[in-house]
């Protein structure tokens, strides 16, 4: 199956999109997806280099499509305008990349496995990012959670449940990822989970948090379980009481 990726660029922290872009190209699969990249726009005496870097990206990926916001839109806006546009475009599964993060190199596997659940209507959507675990590298749960951090749904959960209810919590408006949290959470319903984790969170300089509190936010959000490479793996989901996870 092919995938779309789609990524938000804040185009502010080039040092992390390119580790994030070097771990991309290291996952199997890749020439096989089609990566989307919504990118803010930048002051016209700071410019960022569009040309060299889609000619990067031929380059080194199969098939990739750059599109440069007229204005800036901020995570909360970039992000649901980025994942819509890839749904327009046809995309029968899409996987919500940033900048700022890398991924395992059987990432596209995970995936792949997860489409097992496209049926499912309770499965809201496929994340990859777990802090801790005791499980082994090949085993999966359901659970009433969310993580923002690399994570994919179809079609059907974006345009009838995530897509409506795209909204902030109360004193951070831009908090999309913690509203989406609640809402799988008193709907009863789930996402999947690795129990080791296939994405980590590099970004210690935050867009939206200044010094001290943008620190402690990227030492909340960083894995103890996160590794770049796995040898193929015979995927099984477990009940999620037959080991710890920590998301």
């Amino acid at each position: 199956m092919s995938f779309t990726i789609a990524f938000t660029v804040s185009a502010q922290r080039e040092k992390y999109l390119r580790q994030a872009l070097d771990s991309w190209g290291k996952v199997r699969g890749i020439q096989d997806a089609h990566l989307l990249f919504c990118m803010e726009p930048r002051p016209v005496h700071s410019p960022f280099p569009v040309g060299e870097f889609k000619a990067f990206l031929q380059r080194s990926f199969r098939s990739t499509e750059v599109i440069v916001n007229d204005v800036r839109k901020g995570c909360f806006a970039n992000t649901r305008d980025t994942m819509r546009r890839a749904f327009a475009d046809g995309a029968s599964f899409t996987i919500l990349a940033e900048e700022d993060l890398v991924v395992a190199d059987d990432l596209l596997e995970y995936f792949t496995w997860a489409q097992r659940y496209r049926d499912d209507e309770k499965a809201i959507a496929v994340c990859s990012h777990v802090m801790a675990t005791s499980g082994l590298p090949g085993k999966a749960v359901r659970v009433p959670w969310f993580s923002p951090l690399v994570w994919g749904t179809w079609p059907d959960r974006w345009e009838q449940f995530i897509l409506p209810g795209w909204g902030g919590i109360p004193g951070n408006p831009e908090a999309w990822d913690h509203h989406l949290r609640t809402l799988i959470h008193e709907g009863g319903l789930c996402s999947l989970f690795p129990a080791w984790s296939r994405s980590e969170h590099i970004g210690r300089a935050s867009t939206l948090t200044p010094g001290a509190l943008s620190e402690y936010f990227f030492e909340a959000s960083t894995s103890q379980c996160f590794r770049p490479h796995y040898e193929p793996q015979d995927w099984q989901e477990l009940p999620p009481d037959s080991f710890k996870l920590v998301v």
